[in-house]
C-alpha cells in the first residue's frame, strides 16, 4: 500500500505540474479525475448493492453469478482499477 501511495504521489506531482502550465489543461484534468472517481464509486457501490440483494434474496444464475464473483473478488477489482488508472496517465 505504501508503494502504491508513493507512486500515486509522484505521478500526481507530475500531473499537477503539467496541468499548471495551461488553465484549460487544469480544467480538463479536474473534470477527468472527478468523472473517473464518480464512475469507479458507482461501479463499486452497484456491485456491492447487487451482491447484498443477491445474498438476501438467494438469487442465482446468469448475471447474479457474475455479480457474486465480482463481489467475492474486490481485491482483484482494486488491482484492475489501479492498473487501468496507471495506463491512462
Amino acid at each position: 500500500m505504501s508503494l502504491v501511495d508513493t507512486t500515486d504521489g509522484v505521478l500526481m506531482l507530475g500531473a499537477y505540474g503539467w496541468a499548471f502550465v495551461n488553465p484549460i489543461r487544469k480544467l480538463y484534468y479536474n473534470l477527468t479525475i472527478t468523472g473517473v472517481s464518480v464512475v469507479v464509486a458507482l461501479a463499486i457501490g452497484s456491485i456491492e448493492t447487487l451482491g447484498l440483494v443477491a445474498d438476501e434474496l438467494g438469487l442465482d444464475g446468469g448475471i447474479w453469478n457474475v455479480v457474486n464473483a465480482a463481489n467475492d473478488n474486490f481485491g482483484v477489482l482494486g488491482y484492475a482499477i489501479i492498473g487501468s488508472s496507471s495506463r491512462a496517465g
